[in-house]
């Protein structure tokens, strides 16, 4: 079985998030797991939320269509989510 960043089973339709920094722009990403690759130790999301912001500015959230997400898995966390308001 594959774990998340804090130690629990991956499960598959749940929701988990991440978020990446890079040059001081914040990058969050937030969506359903589609699949698990476990000899990689990998997941794929399907994102259905992203939003970046510079240097602690609050998140603005990105409009559109986003590709699938694919990141090791000790990387996200699980989230809940109430009337999918993420």
């Amino acid at each position: 079985m594959v774990t998340d960043a804090l130690g629990f089973n991956i499960e598959i339709d749940s929701v988990y998030g991440y978020s990446k920094r890079a040059n001081g722009v914040v990058t969050v990403i937030v969506g359903s797991v589609i699949a698990v690759n476990e000899e990689k130790r990998t997941v794929t999301l399907k994102v259905e939320s992203k939003g970046c912001a510079i240097y602690g500015n609050p998140v603005k959230e990105e409009k559109g269509e986003f590709r699938n997400s694919n990141i090791t898995a000790n990387s996200i966390f699980k989230l809940e989510n109430s009337n999918n308001n993420y």
